[in-house]
This record gives C-alpha cells, sequence and structure tokens, in this order.
C-alpha cells in the first residue's frame, strides 16, 4: 500500500473513530432524527478538516544543471523498486561527460534508507562501479553527448525513506587548432629547455 493510501485510510478511520465517540454523546441530547443530522454534519466538517491538512509531497526527482556543471538525485525514492530518467538537456554533439551517483544509510536504518543500484547509465553507456553496500558510489568519465537530449537512466531498490544524489561535469573537446597549439606550445618549451642544456654543458666543460 503507498503512504498516500496509508494516509487517507488514517484519516477516514479517525473521522470514523470520532463518530462513534460522540454519538451516545449527543443523540440523548438532541434525540432522534436531529440528533443524527447534528453527528452527519459534525462527521463531515470533521472529515473535511482532515482531508485539508496538508500531506507530505512526495519528492520528485531533481536537477540543477547549468550547462557545465550541476547535480542531480531523488530525495525519496520508490519504495521497494524505481527507475528514473534525468535529461540534461541539449549539448553540443562531441562534448564530454562525467558524472558520479552515490548513496548511503546511516547505522540500525538500513531497512529504511539503503539504496541498491541495479543499473545507472548516460546515453546507454553503464557507470563504473566504485563500492556498494553501505556506501553506494558509480562514476562515468568522458561520455560523449549526444546534441538535443542526454539521459541518465537510474534503477534500483530502496527502502521506505531512501534518496541518492549525484554530480556532473560537462567540458567541451579541443579543437583541431587548439590541440596544434599545444603541441606547438610543448614543442617550443622542449627546444628552450635543450638549449639551456647546451648552454650549461657549454659552461661546465669551460670551467
Amino acid at each position: 500500500m503507498s503512504k498516500m493510501a496509508k494516509l487517507i485510510r488514517f484519516r477516514n478511520k479517525s473521522a470514523q473513530t470520532l463518530f462513534g465517540y460522540l454519538r451516545p454523546a449527543i443523540r440523548p441530547e438532541m434525540g432522534g432524527f436531529m440528533g443524527q443530522v447534528a453527528l452527519r454534519r459534525l462527521f463531515a466538517i470533521f472529515s473535511a478538516l482532515l482531508m485539508a491538512a496538508p500531506m507530505p509531497a512526495k519528492a520528485a526527482v531533481f536537477l540543477t544543471f547549468n550547462g557545465t556543471t550541476g547535480v542531480f538525485g531523488n530525495d525519496l525514492a520508490d519504495n521497494p523498486t524505481f527507475t528514473d530518467t534525468i535529461d540534461l538537456g541539449a549539448l553540443p554533439v562531441g562534448w564530454m561527460i562525467s558524472a558520479t551517483i552515490s548513496s548511503t544509510y546511516q547505522d540500525g536504518l538500513q531497512d529504511a534508507q539503503d539504496i541498491d543500484f541495479t543499473s545507472v547509465t548516460l546515453n546507454g553507456q553503464s557507470f563504473d562501479i566504485g563500492t556498494t553496500g553501505q556506501n553506494e558510489f558509480r562514476f562515468i568519465n568522458n561520455a560523449v553527448a549526444q546534441g538535443t537530449t542526454n539521459l541518465f537512466q537510474i534503477s534500483g531498490t530502496s527502502g521506505t525513506n531512501s534518496s541518492y544524489s549525484g554530480t556532473i561535469n560537462v567540458a567541451p573537446v579541443p579543437e583541431p587548432a587548439t590541440w596544434a597549439m599545444l603541441i606547438c606550445g610543448f614543442g617550443m618549451i622542449a627546444m628552450t629547455l635543450r638549449r639551456s642544456w647546451r648552454k650549461a654543458g657549454a659552461v661546465l666543460e669551460a670551467v
């Protein structure tokens, strides 16, 4: 039974219990039909008040992403199993995405807080498994962005009060011209060092 169904059932039971307590107290005073009408009205008012009371909202999957870095997760994963889809949105084709995902539980609260990932993928590419057990951790490095949609698919089993979170880092791939400049720069540094070594060797020989 879901948490919402349990809460509604509890509210209805509470209203019926109050009706049962008040019925013998009101009926002798008002009697007959009028007493029953008063009780029904009171029952309706109490039920309405209970239904109007705020219910704890189920936390949705969240994503905070500025195009290069971000965080994602779920504050209350479905119990006993869950499958979440998180879309990073459009990213330039070929950009590289790295991400981590983790979950942990406190000692003695495994049944409530434990999450076991069964599958974590980004654009169909599986995360590498770091650790399992009390501290679940997975990661992926240099997954290739695919344009309009970039999807995390996260599945697993969870306790009654379980959560997970992750980090995202996105970086562009250097253009060929950039690589050429880097190589030339390294070459010039190597030539400079070589000349310095030659000069130092000549000075030593002269001494």
